[in-house]
């Protein structure tokens, strides 16, 4: 009976002025679908999406679209701080290393979070994205300690240079710094990084204060001399050439002579 009524309606209606009908039809029609998609954004924005660190296959957070309603740049500086702040999950690669004793000390891997390929993942999510993976690029070390055990020492570089040995904040410095590196052990396609290696220079880690040039000026600064060692060491990476050797070691002693065997 409601359906024959309803007709009715509309008969009478067109009977009388079809084009005002239409056009009232189509008004009506227009607004309800506006209405659908403004309910179906917002809905979209506020769905819970599940990012996924793959590294440990678990929920790292939970996010939603309004989240990042501001602007793209929002959510740009969100992806940007998730890689490389305090707690991202952007690291460098950390040599492995063997001790005086013979221990060896499995390096750290490479880990890059994309940032760009995030940004898209989530721009791009639909009302039926549930969970995304987080986007990341690891580049393990390339040495064992069956390589170490097996590896033989030939001496393919060296390079030396001096320092006045009365200057005692630069020499701690430089002796710090060299044993950090000592017995650093790298394979094909390894990455070195100094800082990463001889990490942060402060007090607390035996570092004192000495001439470091600022703007071309000698002032006194925590650390000073390490420079020393690091240039050293580059000179003698200068001097190597292609080796048959699958993986090397880098040993400085206290005096700064390099020996790569």
């Amino acid at each position: 009976m409601k359906k024959v009524l309803l007709l009715c309606v509309i008969l009478i209606g067109a009977s009388g002025c079809a084009g005002a009908t239409v056009n009232g039809s189509e008004q009506i029609a227009a607004e309800a679908n506006k209405k659908a998609v403004n309910l179906y954004i917002k809905e979209l924005e506020e769905r819970e999406i599940d990012l996924i660190n793959p590294l440990k296959q678990e929920v790292l957070m939970t996010i939603r679209k309004s989240d990042f309603a501001d602007s793209e740049e929002t959510l740009r500086e969100w992806v940007k701080e998730l890689a490389r702040g305090p707690n991202g999950f952007d690291q460098r690669m950390k040599a492995a290393k063997v001790r005086d004793d013979g221990t060896f000390v499995p390096g750290v891997p490479q880990v890059v979070l994309k940032e760009e390929e995030l940004v898209e993942k989530i721009k791009q999510a639909s009302y039926f994205t549930r969970q995304l993976e987080i986007p990341i690029e690891v580049t393990y070390i390339n040495v064992t300690e069956e390589d170490v055990a097996g590896l033989d020492e030939v001496e393919i570089g060296r390079y030396a240079t001096k320092f006045t040995s009365s200057i005692s904040g630069r020499v701690d410095n430089i002796d710090l710094s060299a044993k950090s590196i000592y017995g650093v052990v790298l394979g094909p396609g390894d990455i070195f990084s100094f800082n990463r290696i001889v990490g942060e220079r402060t007090k607390a880690r035996g570092y004192k204060e000495a001439n470091v040039i600022v703007d071309g000026d000698f002032v006194n600064g925590l650390g000073g001399g390490i420079c020393q060692t690091s240039t050293t060491l580059y000179n003698v990476a200068r001097l190597l050439r292609k080796s048959s050797q699958q993986s090397f070691f880098v040993d400085i002693n206290p005096i700064i002579r390099v020996n790569i065997v």
